[in-house]
């Protein structure tokens, strides 16, 4: 990101938090979307772990069954499991209109577990805070899997539920500052953050906080003001950037954009920017988009927080529409998100090193994998939305869907390779002819671009990070949007080391970039990481990988390179390939690998260098 964008960002963020963002319209998202391409591939490897060992029905009720000879590790977050599946699982079938057998005995299954009172399982509060918190932690989870399998569904016996829930947390929201000795809201003086039970009480704070984001669902699905009024109190209570679980923080965030959007109420804006830019985006997101585990650093990576920091990038671009978050989220995803999902299928916890990771990666079937398939739901229901007379594309990605647009229901088909080009074909179908404006999201890091409507070329300016096409729309219309995905550096900071006037003989510190993808130097293709690099920007380095020797399915032969290196004093070369290739450096397995039910046991995967140092001509 460019010195002159990032001004423009602190100009853009000091406006809005004196004059708070604009309140959006009703916006449309797809009715449905079919995806293809790597996106695809990687949605039905996750959901294919979902009908594979180990997650069969005993397993995924446990947290709320709470059978004594079934247990299994955190089962004490009850409905986290149970909630996770069925909200991921019922949000993806209902964008792409499935009813599969096994999500609707999971469904089923789960409200035979609710007690009178409306939470499931066993009654944690009378416990104590800690464990009360992990039970609403999961119970958080639970309702938003209630709330989205009502949508797929139409049927009300879950949206009862979820309001019995929601009536759970409106009775007992009160108490999470009043009742058990040991909670941390009752506690005067400063907190001893080496004090490992202290930290732990006080970072439960944030496992209460995020059953916000269910809360504002639940508000949407009933249209009860009791929610609204229990979220915004549960809006107060989210505690400050501190030491705390970096993913039940972000799911706090979500929720309160969510609560932002429903209510209008600066403060919460103002808190949202102020968590985003002064406090996560500078200190805890890694240059591929990860995010640690703990807040605010930590040398474990989770797949969770991952996904919600996605989401919260989502949250913000609906909130306000600056195609920044875009930006950020399409990172997060195509390189953060994707690193992490392993050939299992699943998503997990990667160990950081100073310039990359290692090799120890914790395949989390208790949480990342189903956050991971909300993850990639969440991109499918981003991808393209509509508002009055305007439709964005904001996601490149095969697809073939439907949105509302102008009282019409318009069919938008997208054929593309991108990431690995930038060949984007977009065509529409619609029964009669709709005046509109088409936005096209340019990322950040492109400055030329072609556009063309039925093959005729099209001057199109570039307006707040979109390109807008505004004319009178015809089934069959089709737009190319053409542009070079070229190779750059990006310092810490996002800027392109490539554009700077004079950089000396030096080797700096810096990050190897084709279009979105950030490229590492792993020990697959290279037999050590590289010491310096040196590299020519009038060269080509593009390595002629042997695409039928590759039998990767996430191989990306267009944005590997082959690049002068040192070693040891030595020049060799470095190959450098996109992180996410990683998923398929693995094979497939039927069984879970290392699976304990009751613990954790590390695989190994390939260590990867992804800060580089390099000389620039």
């Amino acid at each position: 990101m460019t010195q002159k964008i990032m001004l423009l960002l602190l100009l853009t963020i000091t406006h809005l938090s004196l004059n708070g963002a604009a309140m959006p319209k009703k916006q449309n998202f797809p009715k449905s979307i079919q995806p293809g391409g790597d996106l695809a591939r990687r949605i039905e490897l996750t959901v294919r772990r979902l009908q594979s060992h180990p997650f069969d029905i005993d397993l995924i009720m446990q947290d709320v069954a709470r059978i004594p000879e079934k247990k299994r590790r955190f089962e004490e977050y009850e409905g986290d499991i149970s909630g996770r599946v069925l909200g991921a699982w019922s949000y993806l079938a209902r964008l792409r209109g499935e009813r599969p057998t096994k999500l609707d005995s999971i469904a089923e299954k789960i409200l035979t577990y609710q007690n009178p009172d409306g939470y499931f399982g066993q009654n944690q509060q009378s416990i104590g805070w800690d464990f009360w918190g992990r039970q609403n932690f999961g119970h958080g989870r639970l309702l938003v899997g209630l709330i989205q399998n009502y949508w797929r569904t139409h049927d009300p016996r879950y949206l009862i539920s979820a309001e019995k829930l929601g009536d759970y947390f409106v009775n007992t929201i009160p108490k999470w500052t009043t009742g058990h000795p040991n909670n941390p809201y009752t506690k005067t003086g400063a907190l001893n953050w080496q004090n490992g039970i202290e930290v732990r009480q006080h970072f439960v704070k944030t496992h209460q906080t995020s059953v916000l984001e269910g809360l504002m669902m639940l508000y949407e699905a009933s249209g009860q003001k009791r929610y609204l009024k229990a979220g915004e109190k549960v809006a107060e209570l989210i505690p400050e950037y501190r030491q705390y679980h970096s993913h039940s923080f972000l799911n706090s965030l979500v929720g309160l954009a969510m609560l932002y959007r429903h209510t209008g109420e600066s403060r919460y804006f103002d808190r949202l920017l102020k968590e985003y830019w002064q406090n996560i985006l500078p200190h805890s997101r890694q240059p591929d988009g990860a995010v640690c585990e703990f807040y605010p650093a930590d040398q474990r990576t989770e797949g969770c927080s991952i996904v919600d920091w996605i989401r919260l990038n989502l949250q913000l671009w609906q909130l306000t529409g600056k195609p920044v978050y875009l930006d950020e989220a399409e990172k997060s995803w195509l390189n953060g998100l994707n690193f992490h999902q392993t050939a299992n299928g699943a998503f997990g916890h990667a160990v950081l090193s100073p310039a990359g990771y290692e090799a120890p990666y914790s395949e989390a079937w208790w949480c990342c994998l189903m956050h991971g398939l909300y993850a990639y739901t969440e991109i499918l229901n981003y991808s393209l939305v509509s508002e009055a007379d305007k439709l964005w594309i904001n996601f490149f990605f095969p697809f073939e869907s439907e949105i509302r647009l102008q009282n019409n229901i318009v069919k938008v088909q997208m054929k593309t390779s991108y990431p690995e080009n930038g060949d984007i074909r977009l065509s529409l179908k619609m029964d009669k002819l709709v005046q509109a404006t088409i936005f096209l999201r340019l990322p950040h890091w492109l400055n030329k671009w072609e556009i063309l409507i039925n093959d005729v070329a099209q001057n199109v300016q570039l307006v707040a990070g979109y390109l807008p096409i505004t004319r009178l729309w015809r089934s069959d219309d089709v737009i190319n949007f053409k542009f070079n995905m070229s190779l750059r550096i990006e310092d810490q900071q996002g800027n392109n080391l490539l554009t700077q006037r004079h950089l000396g003989d030096y080797f700096h510190p810096g990050y190897f970039f084709h279009g979105p993808l950030l490229l590492g130097a792993d020990l697959k293709w290279n037999h050590k990481f590289p010491e310096r690099i040196l590299f020519d920007s009038k060269a080509d380095y593009h390595e002629k990988t042997d695409v039928q020797s590759d039998s990767n399915p996430f191989s990306i032969p267009a944005a590997h390179y082959k690049i002068p290196a040192i070693y040891q004093n030595e020049l060799n070369s470095v190959t450098l390939v996109p992180i996410s290739e990683q998923t398929g450096y693995d094979v497939w397995t039927d069984e879970w690998r290392k699976f304990i039910r009751n613990g954790e046991e590390p695989i190994e995967r390939v260590p990867v260098q992804m800060k580089q140092r390099v000389n620039i001509k």
